[in-house]
């Protein structure tokens, strides 16, 4: 309940933030007007709810805004703005306009999209679209280009034309050699009836040394052997030791139930054998008729009746059945049977009874204690539910503030 009123109180909270926010930026004024954006930034559309007199009903109209316009003077201050900006752009990383070596910037739109703009290059051969420069097009000496390009702003348009030389870039040694090295294979591959392709030996003057590269695979798999080798040992001791802590947890949990059925047998006047032998003839017709799975403290008291049955004694068998268990409580249940084969039965149904009204609130406290672990567990599902309902309010809603600018 405290966190189903955590969840409510914060939805509520978000709830009264988003109306507020839409209280202090309202898209429609008191003087019914709508916000237009800037000349670039394009149309929008946002509904609204319309009531017409004479006609009850209200219903939801959508409206179109349209961005503003501008003035003939504005216009033409945005074109003048947009040849700047577009002489700045254009060379990218190259030096100058006047020794174009790599790609150069070609765009649409200048001045945050007010200005839109068409590009035609004299040698459309030598530019692609996104300004990457061809090469195998270039002569050696380079190529002069001139671009035209139209700038359109609402009504007003302007040419701007501009000249720019385009050369080869720079290689390194290295580079050439490689370049020469990719020649002669194609033109080796070429050749024809050669089931064979020769590699060159000798370019520019280097000679030239093949070999193949090794396989790193080998050694990657050698590295993940050794590395499996050394995490497996403490995978199996992690589980080993998960194995053990449900194992312990398992016999705390059926602890309660066996005292208390060992009191009553003991009360209805059975010896302690007869008592444990008919606690496992339970066990062992429950579970052969499928009714209950495989109990750690039925199983351990089964083994405990057998070595009773095959001559080791019942005080051995007792004393190995606490110290299987491994717990505590096992080990002091069992020293209290053998206390009582060595002393008689006086005094122990007493004894079995108060330990068992003693488990009975131990085993209330630990599912109070599982109770809470479940809580936290549940805690991370929940916070994600939360963050999805947060999601689906939030994003309509700052949607429809954008729309409304």
């Amino acid at each position: 309940m405290k966190k189903a009123i955590i969840v409510f109180l914060l939805c509520a909270l978000l709830s009264i933030l988003l109306g507020y926010m839409e209280r202090k930026n309202p898209l429609l004024s008191e003087e019914g007007t709508l916000f237009r954006r800037e000349s670039g930034q394009g149309d929008y559309e946002t509904e609204l709810m319309l009531k017409i007199e004479g006609i009850e009903t209200e219903s939801p109209f959508v409206v179109t805004v349209p961005q503003q316009r501008l003035t003939k003077e504005e216009e033409e201050a945005l074109l003048e703005a947009a040849v700047i900006e577009l002489n700045q752009l254009f060379p990218g990383e190259n030096e100058s306009i006047q020794r174009i070596q790599n790609r150069v910037k070609i765009q649409t739109n200048y001045k945050e999209g007010a200005v839109q703009a068409e590009w035609e290059f004299s040698n459309p051969w030598l530019i692609d679209e996104d300004g990457t420069i061809r090469e195998e097009q270039l002569a050696q000496d380079g190529e002069q280009v001139m671009a035209r390009v139209l700038l359109t702003c609402e009504d007003s348009s302007f040419i701007h034309e501009f000249y720019f030389i385009v050369y080869k870039q720079k290689r390194t040694e290295e580079e050439r050699i490689y370049e020469e090295i990719t020649g002669c294979i194609l033109e080796e591959g070429m050749a024809e009836g050669t089931e064979k392709l020769l590699l060159p030996k000798e370019v520019e003057g280097h000679k030239l040394v093949w070999s193949e590269k090794k396989s790193d695979i080998p050694l990657q798999i050698l590295f993940l052997g050794a590395l499996a080798a050394v995490l497996f040992p403490a995978v199996e001791r992690q589980k080993e030791r998960e194995k053990q802590k449900e194992r312990e947890e398992e016999l705390l949990r059926e602890y309660p139930e066996m005292v208390n059925k060992l009191s009553l047998l003991l009360g209805a006047g059975m010896t302690l054998y007869l008592a444990w032998k008919k606690i496992t003839e339970m066990y062992l017709n429950a579970r052969k008729a499928g009714k209950i799975k495989q109990m750690a403290v039925y199983e351990e008291m089964l083994l405990a009746r057998r070595e009773i049955e095959s001559g080791k004694g019942e005080i051995k068998a007792y004393a190995a059945f606490g110290e299987r268990c491994g717990i505590q409580k096992y080990r002091k249940l069992s020293n209290y049977l053998i206390q009582n084969l060595k002393k008689g039965n006086s005094g122990m149904q007493a004894v079995l009874e108060r330990e068992a009204s003693e488990v009975f609130e131990e085993r209330k406290g630990l599912a109070k204690r599982y109770s809470e672990e479940a809580g936290t567990k549940l805690l991370l599902p929940m916070l994600l539910m939360l963050g999805i309902v947060i999601f689906i309010i939030m994003v309509p809603a700052v949607l429809s503030f954008q729309s409304g600018l």
